[in-house]
């Protein structure tokens, strides 16, 4: 697993959902993992400054929660020309906010995630990755 410190600053660039905005959205059970961690998180003071108040359990979760939400954001072109309206409403973007990522929160035309070369409101559920088994 990379350094503590790389991984929490990751997830915090992927993650880019408030606590509230999580409540809101949830619709499967990762989303409440990720408000489980966030809320901890502001408990201890933790955060991309503090990397050693996170347990190893935590660590693995986010690089699960990096990993998945940069898979997802390569397949932004899939969508094609759709309107900002149609991409919102897609099962891409829930399955995003699935995971703590609004994608309408990306700078337009701009990469919203690190591609990590070398290394809300809605009701749909999240889509698991191949050989996630639905997790």
């Amino acid at each position: 697993m990379r350094d503590a410190t790389s991984v929490v600053s990751d997830f915090h660039q992927v993650v880019n959902m408030e606590p509230r905005e999580l409540e809101q959205w949830l619709a499967c059970p990762q989303s409440q993992q990720i408000l489980e961690l966030l809320q901890r998180e502001r408990q201890r003071g933790g955060g991309p400054q503090a990397p050693e108040l996170y347990s190893e359990d935590d660590l693995r979760e986010m690089v699960r929660v990096v990993s998945y939400v940069r898979r997802h954001m390569a397949q932004r072109h899939r969508l094609g020309d759709k309107s900002e309206a149609e991409v919102a409403s897609s099962r891409w973007a829930a399955s995003l906010r699935n995971w703590g990522h609004e994608p309408a929160l990306d700078e337009p035309g701009a990469p919203a995630v690190d591609d990590g070369a070398g290394a809300g409101s809605g009701s749909q559920q999240r889509e698991p990755a191949a050989g996630e088994g639905g997790g």
